[in-house]
């Protein structure tokens, strides 16, 4: 690893690349600006007011990338403006030297590409929103249900949702601290994932049918401190989550 941040993007058609600060650099990330959403009231006949709600609002991530082009060739300035499609989704992984960060994102423009004093050097500027302001963080974790209640402890201030992968079985009541659902017989696999609260089965088609419209999937977080898993039936149900956080500096 060369610099303090070696930065990859992907998007969603397979384009790859890597600002490993050897022919591009990643200059500038700002992994961590994110504004609140705060939600207030006024209260009748009185002074001040009520705090309703908080909330994160999407997430923004300025980026200032530099291309060392010494053969001068277009080939790469192409690329990067063929994989930067403000219309195609990806994602930004960012290697630190204290761990690895994820975020699911799009480019809001394509970039523009100033050359500098150094006739051979460019740089360009690409901006990233991403609709779930957290970042994944390290590897993805996994866990096997048991018998009874099974418990997950959390260090994470953040509440993290998970996909869970129920197999095909009958009527399945799964909660995460008194919170939860109940699935119906399905012949199917089913995946669950309470970040975008999607039913699908493993190719990824919906499968809503098999839950019901006022599931508590928005509630099916685990969160600080201890987390008790209830499900019944529990054999091959798997859980898999990440610990999130709100980037690096």
């Amino acid at each position: 690893m060369r610099g303090d941040k070696n930065v990859i993007y992907e998007n969603s058609i397979g384009q790859r690349i890597v600002f490993d600060n050897r022919q591009l650099f990643a200059e500038y990330i700002d992994m961590t600006g994110t504004s609140g959403i705060h939600a207030m009231e006024n209260l009748a006949f009185a002074d001040g007011q009520t705090s309703v709600y908080h909330q994160l609002s999407a997430k923004t991530i300025p980026c200032s990338f530099a291309l060392k082009n010494i053969n001068l060739d277009d080939y790469t300035k192409l690329y990067l403006e063929s994989i930067f499609n403000p219309k195609l989704s990806g994602t930004l992984t960012v290697i630190t030297k204290n761990d690895m960060y994820k975020i699911e994102c799009r480019p809001q423009n394509v970039p523009t590409f100033k050359r500098d004093e150094v006739k051979f050097v460019y740089r360009f500027d690409v901006d990233f929103v991403a609709d779930f302001p957290y970042w994944q963080k390290g590897a993805e974790i996994s866990l096997s249900l048991s018998a009874g209640e099974t418990f997950v402890y959390s260090n994470n201030p953040i509440d993290l949702p998970m996909k869970i992968m129920f197999p095909a079985g009958p009527a399945t009541l799964f909660n995460v601290n008194g919170k939860g659902f109940t699935l119906k017989k399905h012949d199917i696999s089913l995946i669950i994932n309470t970040q975008n609260f999607k039913v699908t089965n493993a190719s990824g088609q919906n499968c809503n049918q098999y839950i019901d419209a006022t599931a508590q999937l928005d509630e099916v977080y685990f969160k600080y401190g201890q987390n008790k898993i209830i499900c019944s039936p529990f054999s091959g149900v798997q859980i898999f989550y990440y610990n999130i956080s709100l980037g690096e500096i």
